[in-house]
Parts: C-alpha cells; structure tokens; sequence
C-alpha cells in the first residue's frame, strides 16, 4: 500500500490486486475479526464471483458503518481513545489475553513477536457495500476475548447467513483448532458445489 496511513479503501484495493489474474472465477472470502470490513466491500466489488462468504469471528457492520460503530457506546469511547493515543499495537499482556487466551506457549511467541499493527483508518473508515453476501456462514468462536460472543451474536443478525455454527476456540481458531477450522470451511463449500482447483490437491 502506497499511502503511509492506508484506509479501508486501500486495503480493498490491495486485496483486489492480489486477485487480478487469479484463474478460478468462482471464489469463496473467509473474513475473521476487522478483516469483515474489507471483506464485505471486496465482495461487493466482485459480484457473481463470489461464490460463498465465511465470516470467521468477523465484524459485520451495517452498510456505511465502521469497526468502532459496532461496539458499545463505551467501549467505543475508549478504543478511539486508545488507538488514538497509542495506535493499534496492543502491549503484550493485552495481546496475550485477548488474541492468545486459548494458544500454547509457542504460538503465543509466535502471535506477539510478530505482530503487525494495522492503519487506524481500517478501524475508523465507513464501508462502502449496500448488500449482504448471498449464502454465507457465521463460524462463532465461543472463547474468544476479543470479540465477545455477544457481539458475534450482533454480527449474524447483521450478516443473515445461511447458517451459523459453534467453534470452542478463541480469536485466533486458525492456529488452536486448525483441523476444525479446514473441516467446516469444506463442509460449506460442499453445500455450494464450487470446485476446488485441481493445482491445490483440494488441499486448504
């Protein structure tokens, strides 16, 4: 990204570019946490071509909303304040608690050494998406500490997916629970009958 401060736009454009010249027409977008934002304004872009939009954990706001506009009033309050003051690198003991709550000791290294903070501009921006993704599903991440479940709730009523299902992982399910996590994304793509690539062995 070109811009010192990218906003969300930037980032759906990054995205974008990464696409261009991918072969298969026919994509599904698995969003987790704050990457929803970029996640529903990419889909909106690529219309048919997206085929089915997992949200993992994701933050879904409403159309023209920000990542801050989903949260309490309060807590609201104190994010713009806290990303403000010390931008959007938590301190370690937060990281730990919030992102690493259910990981060992060696992804926990692994997630605070190389943390990356992002633009404030991805948590302040508007999107820009009208409508929902068609077909979707909602993976709830039961032990998550960074977005509670209460808000996740929030998010599947924003979002209507075709269907929401229960993950007992924390915020980064990707790393504790792997194998679920490649499990229930095959499952969904069976029910949208897209086929994998032959040049990834169906392979996640």
């Amino acid at each position: 990204m070109a811009s010192a401060t990218p906003t969300l736009e930037d980032y759906v454009s990054s995205a974008m570019e990464q696409l261009h010249g991918f072969a298969p027409q026919q994509l599904v977008l698995v969003c987790h946490s704050v990457g929803g934002l970029v996640g529903l304004d990419l889909a909106a872009q690529l219309g048919n071509r997206v085929a089915g939009f997992v949200a993992l954990g994701a933050v879904i706001p409403p159309p023209g909303g920000s990542y801050l506009q989903v949260l309490p009033r309060g807590t609201q309050i104190l994010m713009k304040w806290l990303i403000n003051f010390w931008g959007t690198k938590p301190p370690d003991g937060v990281i730990k608690a919030s992102l690493c709550a259910d990981l060992g000791s060696e992804h926990t290294s692994q997630v605070v050494r190389d943390f990356v903070p992002e633009s404030r501009r991805l948590y302040f921006d508007p999107t820009r998406y009208t409508v929902v993704p068609r077909r979707s599903l909602y993976i709830v991440l039961k032990y998550d500490q960074a977005v509670a479940v209460s808000l996740q709730r929030s998010m599947i009523a924003r979002l209507r997916p075709q269907n929401a299902v229960e993950l007992m992982a924390g915020h980064l399910a990707m790393l504790s629970e792997p194998d679920e996590v490649a499990d229930l994304l095959r499952g969904y793509v069976r029910t949208l009958e897209v086929q994998v690539p032959e040049e990834q062995g169906g392979k996640w």
